[in-house]
């Protein structure tokens, strides 16, 4: 008997790097519109994306990859306030997690995210359990 497509699709993020951030916010995207319960986990440099105003200040940059994924978000409608889309995901039910342990060691407290789900810990993609198909970027 063939395995059952996964039911959850995890995004983990670990790193700020513009293209990077606006690649796992589209996969994102595209997986909560296929109708997988979806999310994302923010750790290592990843969790920097995250500061309040940080999102709105990523910008790809020039070259195939940036343009291609400025195709892609113009062809789903992202909007140019990353922000925004952030919150969009959010509120379409993509639930946003932030590794604990990574946010303490870049110095910083919740209160200085956009709002996120909940902090967890670095066992939270194994949490998720096995029918959970994991990308890191």
């Amino acid at each position: 008997m063939p395995d059952a497509e996964p039911k959850r699709f995890l995004v983990v993020v670990t790193t700020n790097e513009a293209e990077k951030v606006l690649e796992a916010l589209l996969l994102a995207a595209n997986a909560r519109e296929m109708g997988m319960d979806t999310y994302m986990y923010f750790t290592l440099s990843g969790v920097e994306a995250l500061i309040r105003g940080q999102l709105n200040r990523l910008r790809p940059g020039r070259g195939t990859v940036a343009s291609n994924l400025r195709r892609r978000a113009d062809r789903i409608g992202l909007p140019s306030n990353l922000e925004e889309f952030y919150d969009e995901l959010r509120s379409r039910g993509v639930k946003v997690y932030v590794d604990e342990p990574s946010l303490l060691a870049a110095g910083l407290a919740r209160g200085d995210l956009v709002p996120v789900d909940g902090l967890a810990g670095p066992g939270f993609p194994l949490a998720l359990g096995p029918d959970t198909y994991t990308l890191v970027i």
